[in-house]
């Protein structure tokens, strides 16, 4: 997962504005066969949110994976690293 779908901010109504990073593979960015290869089954959906959720400058996690898309939302600490990230995704 190499594409940022957005960096943006998010205006809450009860702490202000969070900002997010967001990044992901779609059926526009990617081939079927590579994009199975990355989505994740229930099974193993639990160890994944939870190497997520631990990495490094990661405050809160979401991961959205559906046949044609896998995307992963981050609240990011001030540590935070885009590249390490990624590079800690592909592991998964």
């Amino acid at each position: 997962m190499t594409n940022i779908i957005s960096q943006s901010s998010l205006l809450g109504k009860s702490r202000g504005a969070v900002r997010f990073f967001a990044t992901g593979v779609n059926h526009r960015t990617l081939f079927l066969p590579l994009r199975e290869r990355l989505a994740v089954p229930d099974v193993r959906l639990g160890p994944v949110m939870s190497a997520l959720a631990a990495s490094q400058g990661v405050q809160e996690c979401i991961l959205l994976s559906t046949c044609n898309r896998t995307e992963v939302y981050v609240v990011p600490a001030p540590s935070f690293c885009p590249e390490a990230f990624h590079t800690e995704i592909e592991r998964l």
